[in-house]
C-alpha cells in the first residue's frame, strides 16, 4: 500500500503542474495573437491605462473551470469584427479565483460576466452569460445600460 500512494503522488503533482501551465497558456495565446491593443490581467495596471488614454475598460471575469467561459472567450475574442471593437476600451481578464475581491466589489455572481467601467470604477454596463459573436459585437457596440 505504501508503494502505490509514494508513486502517485509525483503523479499527481506532475498532473497538476500541468493543468497550471494550460490556463497560463491560454492566456498568453490570447494576448500574443489577437490584434487588440494589449490585454490587462491587473486592474489597477488596466485603470493606469484608461487614464492614460481616456478610454473605459471592458473587464471579462472567468474562471479556469468555467467551459462556458472558455467558449465565450475563444470564440469572440478572435472574431475581427469583436477585436476592432475591442480597441476602444482597455481589455481587463479577472480570474476570480486569484481576484476575488474584485469581483465582490462588482457584485460578480455568474460566469463568464463582462462590464464597461470608467478609471473611477463607475460601471456603465453590465452583462453575463454566453453571447454568440454578433450579440456580444453589438453588446459592446452599443454601450449603454
Amino acid at each position: 500500500m505504501k508503494s502505490i500512494s509514494s508513486s502517485i503522488l509525483p503523479l499527481i503533482a506532475v498532473i497538476l503542474i500541468l493543468l497550471l501551465n494550460n490556463n497560463q497558456k491560454d492566456q498568453y495565446q490570447i494576448n500574443k495573437n489577437s490584434e487588440i491593443s494589449e490585454t490587462y490581467l491587473d486592474l489597477t495596471e488596466a485603470k493606469e491605462a484608461s487614464k492614460q488614454l481616456n478610454k473605459d475598460i471592458l473587464i471579462l471575469f472567468e474562471t479556469s473551470w468555467c467551459s462556458t467561459c472558455k467558449r465565450f472567450k475563444r470564440e469572440n475574442f478572435s472574431n475581427n469584427k469583436i477585436e476592432e471593437e475591442m480597441n476602444n476600451y482597455i481589455v481587463c481578464l479577472l480570474d476570480v479565483e486569484k481576484d476575488l475581491q474584485i469581483a465582490k466589489k462588482f457584485n460578480i455572481k455568474s460566469f463568464p460576466c463582462y462590464l464597461i467601467i470608467d478609471s473611477d470604477d463607475h460601471v456603465k454596463k453590465i452583462g453575463s452569460g454566453y453571447k454568440s459573436t454578433n450579440m456580444f459585437f453589438n453588446w459592446l457596440k452599443f454601450n449603454q445600460k
